[in-house]
């Protein structure tokens, strides 16, 4: 980001954190301005913590220490110059209090009340159900904020519904037009006309069904790979579990197949004149295309990268 578009940026996350929100975020060289706008700052070298405290007493802490900052000059730019010419610094201490920040405070110990207070490890994760629900519901707003790439799904769905419609038309044959081709035909012909009949209305139904499985499959080939970074680094924060996150997929998914197949048969199902059930065709036809999509969510865990 340029400088004015980091400082309105930053703006907004000062906004945020004035709701009663906690906003942590990492910044190299930020203007004066911008750096102003922070409340307290923390400072790491090589692995180790130089300097945690206050924004306010940041340069009041460097005087402390003999390093004045010189007239008109960024305190982060001498913050990080400090680091990274003097080896021998050690950290700096907040002059803001002794008791420092919260997160700086010793909890381990007795609490006024007699009680002794331990720190936890780490962070608990919430249940399974909340995973679930709220990475559900960010998955649909995933799917819904996507437009292009959601209309572009249903659109191609919707092309290969009217292009087997043109091409198949009344292809399904009632067994009173059955009887009355083979009456037509002959004896000889008979058995190979009602053959025929039921090859083509076979081949309609196994175009159909290869639409809604590459339909489902190919959106999802890449689903895993483009959003892996995010789920290792939300993974190793203990936020949720693999189990959670690709059940929440796996239910989003469900919820559009299920559109997708319903449009490929609300197109045909009358236009090829198909004589089956059409609550069992589209049932089927949803089955296997969660199959597929599954089957390309695995293959997309199993590549690197989205480029392999």
């Amino acid at each position: 980001l340029d400088s004015f578009a980091a400082c309105q940026l930053v703006k907004l996350l000062k906004q945020l954190a004035g709701s009663g929100r906690l906003v942590c975020s990492t910044i190299h060289q930020p203007s004066s301005e911008v750096f102003e706008m922070f409340d307290r700052v923390m400072c790491l070298r090589q692995g180790s913590m130089l300097y945690q405290g206050a924004n306010i007493t940041l340069l009041r802490s460097l005087a402390g220490r003999g390093f004045e900052c010189p007239a008109g000059y960024n305190a982060a730019d001498w913050l990080l110059y400090l680091a990274q010419t003097q080896d021998d610094l050690a950290p700096i201490d907040d002059l803001a209090g002794a008791e420092g920040a919260p997160w700086q405070r010793n909890t381990s110990g007795p609490s006024p009340t007699g009680e002794r207070r331990v720190v936890p490890t780490e962070v608990p994760r919430a249940s399974f159900c909340t995973q679930v629900q709220y990475l559900t519901r960010r998955e649909c707003t995933s799917v819904l904020r996507d437009k292009a790439a959601l209309g572009a799904r249903l659109g191609t769905t919707m092309g290969q519904a009217i292009l087997y419609a043109l091409i198949f038309p009344s292809i399904a044959k009632s067994p009173a037009e059955l009887e009355r081709m083979a009456t037509e035909a002959g004896p000889f012909a008979a058995q190979k006309v009602i053959s025929d009949s039921f090859r083509n209305e076979f081949g309609a139904l196994v175009g159909l069904c290869i639409a809604a499985f590459f339909g489902a499959a190919q959106p999802m080939l890449l689903s895993f790979p483009l959003e892996r970074p995010v789920f290792l680094r939300e993974y190793a924060a203990n936020m949720y579990s693999v189990v959670a996150y690709f059940l929440s997929k796996t239910l989003v998914e469900m919820i559009v197949t299920l559109i997708q197949n319903c449009i490929l048969y609300l197109v045909t199902y009358w236009v090829l004149e198909l004589r089956a059930n059409f609550f069992e065709l589209v049932l089927c036809s949803w089955m296997l295309a969660i199959s597929a999509s599954s089957m390309a969510l695995w293959l997309g865990c199993v590549v690197s990268s989205a480029t392999s």
